[in-house]
Order: C-alpha cells, then sequence, then structure tokens
C-alpha cells in the first residue's frame, strides 16, 4: 500500500481510537487517560437501562431494516422494469431530514409512529436503494447464456433462481445486506422523526448527551455502537467467504 493509502486508513482509525481511548478515562471530562485507566463508563453504560435499550433498539431496527431492505430490493433488482431506476434510487437523492418529515405522517397514518417496527420500516425504505444497487451489479455479471440454458433444460424459474442465479449474485446480494445493516445502525435523522420514546435508538440517545455535556460515557457508548457494527459486518464477510467457497 503506498503512504497516501496508509494516510486515508490514518484517517479513518483516529476518530475510533481517539473514542476507545477516552471511554476508559476514570474523570469527568472526555480526556484520553495517561496515567489512571478505568472501566467506570463502561460498566455505568451497561447499569442504565436506558443506553441498555438503546444498544440494543439499534441492533434489532438495522437486522429488521436490513431484512426489509433485502426483501424489496433483491425482487427489484431481479425484474428491473426500466421505470424502476429513478424511483428505487430516490432515497439516496433525498435529504434525510426530507424522508423523515415525509414518513412521520404516513407511519401515524397506519399506526406505527414510534414503534420499533415502524422505525425497521423507514430503515429498510433507506437501505433498499443499496441493496437494489449490488444486486444489479451482480446480476449483471451473470451471463444470459446460463439462464437461457437452464430454462431450456427445463428448469422452472425457481429453478433457475436457486441454482444459476442465487449462487452467482449471493455475494453481491450480503454486500448490499451488510451496507443496508450499518446504515440503519448509524441513521440519526429518520430515527429523530419516527422513533418514540419507546424506539429510542443509540445515535438518537447519543446526541443530547453529546451536545449539552460531552463525557466519556459518550465515548464509551460509541465504542460499544461500533462493536455491534463489526460484529454485523463481520457476520457478512463471513457469509461472503462462504458463499465463495462454495460456489
Amino acid at each position: 500500500m503506498r503512504g497516501s493509502g496508509w494516510l486515508v486508513v490514518l484517517g479513518l482509525l483516529l476518530p475510533l481510537l481517539w473514542a476507545v481511548w477516552v471511554s476508559f478515562a476514570a474523570g469527568e471530562m472526555a480526556r484520553p487517560p495517561i496515567e489512571e485507566w478505568s472501566l467506570r463508563w463502561h460498566v455505568r453504560l451497561w447499569m442504565d437501562s436506558r443506553w441498555r435499550a438503546a444498544l440494543a433498539n439499534s441492533a434489532l431496527v438495522a437486522t429488521g431494516a436490513m431484512a426489509v431492505a433485502l426483501f424489496t430490493g433483491v425482487p427489484a433488482a431481479l425484474a428491473r422494469p426500466r421505470w424502476i431506476d429513478r424511483l428505487i434510487l430516490l432515497p439516496l437523492a433525498v435529504p434525510p431530514v426530507v424522508l423523515g418529515v415525509g414518513l412521520l405522517p404516513t407511519l401515524h397514518w397506519i399506526g406505527l409512529h414510534g414503534t420499533l417496527l415502524g422505525l425497521m420500516l423507514a430503515q429498510g425504505f433507506l437501505g433498499m436503494p443499496l441493496v437494489y444497487l449490488a444486486t444489479r451489479a451482480a446480476r449483471a455479471a451473470v451471463p444470459a447464456e446460463l439462464l437461457e440454458a437452464a430454462r431450456g433444460l427445463g428448469a422452472t424459474p425457481w429453478q433457475v433462481w436457486w441454482r444459476v442465479t442465487w449462487p452467482l449474485t449471493a455475494r453481491g446480494i450480503v454486500g448490499g445486506a451488510a451496507l443496508a445493516y450499518v446504515v440503519a445502525f448509524n441513521d440519526f435523522f429518520i430515527a429523530l422523526f419516527v422513533a418514540g420514546p419507546d424506539a429510542e435508538t443509540l445515535p438518537v440517545l447519543i446526541w443530547p448527551a453529546l451536545r449539552y455535556s460531552f463525557s466519556p460515557l459518550v465515548a464509551s457508548a460509541s465504542v460499544w455502537a461500533l462493536a455491534l457494527a463489526c460484529c454485523g459486518l463481520w457476520a457478512s464477510s463471513w457469509l461472503w467467504r462462504q458463499i465463495g467457497r462454495s460456489a
């Protein structure tokens, strides 16, 4: 890797390493510990039911949003009518605040405002274009001759999908699912509009704590959020490698 590449990696890692360092501070100020290190803020985080619930909600919402994005983005990418491209990519072009304002009355009308299910649907709507793009790119790499040969041998549409299309596009689908998971886990704007007191996610809880009193508790929450996001990425990476070995 060239020097510029290492600089980019270092620029990406430094804020994360700083947050991890500060989370072990012993005092009230968000300063990196030098002599005295402590697990005080990590213990306090897990002793607080509100922070525990926010972490659990973030992981649950991200998983549910990933499922919604998969069940909507994959069929759209495989069917791919000509008119759908601009429509399905619209959430990527619209500012998140506008999406939040638009989803707020919609979810309120169907009775899902302030619920985890409503937040999953909203976040899935945001992740759907990512799954769609990843699946479409993987599908474009599948030779059309293979699909035609499978149909010519008498395979049903489901058999063509399961035996030909899926093995060749699975890695792209998994990559899109990982992106949808990370985006849903870290989203703040849509969650701010859609989530209620019982569906509070970690970014929504971090914001007021970060705005009014930046303590090491925020750094500790960031570390655990990073750990949960990395677990999701690791699971996706493991599945991606397994698919590559079996293909």
